[in-house]
């Protein structure tokens, strides 16, 4: 695990001390994505208050990862459909190849007892 990192972020104005385990340079750019949404919302909105402006940014982080969570949830379900319907294929797949050496044997069998029976002779 890595140290923890104190990193200084502002957000709408207000600054932070941030202890994180990730990169430094990836806690600034989510604090700085964070302050444009903040900010946005606080001139977009005349009478919105800084903790208003939070929270509504919360709520858009939120619902943004909840539809990313569902996505993912959607694509592993995809993912494991496609590997049972891959793991079917292939037992179809080795069946018919067993049947198939099943068949040659048996024409070559036949083929052999032809030609024996041409000759006369009998196996």
């Amino acid at each position: 695990m890595e140290p923890k990192n104190i990193v200084k972020i502002s957000v709408g104005g207000q600054n932070y001390n941030l202890v994180t385990d990730d990169k430094k340079g990836e806690a600034k750019e989510l604090a700085a994505d964070l302050d444009k949404k903040v900010t946005r919302l606080m001139k977009e909105n005349a009478g919105c208050t800084y903790t208003q402006a939070v929270v509504l940014a919360a709520l858009d982080y939120a619902q943004t990862a909840k539809h990313a969570m569902e996505s993912e949830e959607k694509l592993r379900s995809e993912v494991r459909a496609y590997l049972e319907d891959s793991a079917k294929a292939k037992t179809e797949r080795d069946k018919a190849n067993r049947e198939l050496e099943r068949l040659k044997l048996k024409l070559k069998r036949s083929q052999n007892t032809s030609k024996s029976s041409l000759w006369g002779t009998e196996e």
